[in-house]
């Protein structure tokens, strides 16, 4: 057994002082360190796609979502959510809570992750825009304040030079 230096210079270790005061020095050095039996753990992980999805893989899978969304639609999933989530909180199920759940991360997959197609201008603007309207020009007096409560102007000091 190899000692660190710093127990080699003092002559035992703590540890080794106690178990020789008690007795128990030579016990501790017959018995075996015990180590984990323990086997070793492979990880099996699945295959991992490092590509993208085709513009075709993501149209169907776009597709795919907005059927089943037409299809919670049709069985009025969207009066479970107008009840408000005090309702869902007292009154709503675990089934139906799961299927809310669903609801929104299909809205939320077809919102964000699918392209959107936005409709096209069907007919070419004729000319320019018109202007827009102006608001009529403020009448301004020459004063902005009537004479009475002005302020007058302050006196000059005469210079001494």
């Amino acid at each position: 057994m190899r000692w660190p230096r710093f127990v080699m210079r003092v002559g035992l270790p703590v540890a080794g002082g106690l178990l020789i005061s008690a007795g128990l020095w030579e016990a501790a050095a017959q018995t075996p360190p015990v180590k984990a039996q323990t086997p070793p753990v492979k990880a099996q992980t699945p295959p991992v796609k490092t590509t993208s999805p085709s513009p075709e893989e993501i149209a169907e899978i776009c597709i795919k979502a907005a059927r089943e969304l037409d299809a919670m639609r049709a069985d009025g999933i969207e009066g479970l959510i107008a009840k408000g989530p005090e309702w869902a909180k007292t009154g709503a199920t675990k089934a139906e809570i799961a299927r809310i759940k669903r609801f929104m991360g299909l809205q939320e997959q077809v919102l964000f992750k699918c392209p959107m197609q936005l409709p096209r201008p069907t007919e070419e603007a004729s000319g320019p825009p018109p202007l827009p309207v102006r608001r009529p020009a403020i009448a301004r007096s020459r004063r902005a304040t009537p004479p009475d409560t002005a302020v007058p102007l302050p006196v000059r000091k005469k210079s001494m030079l």
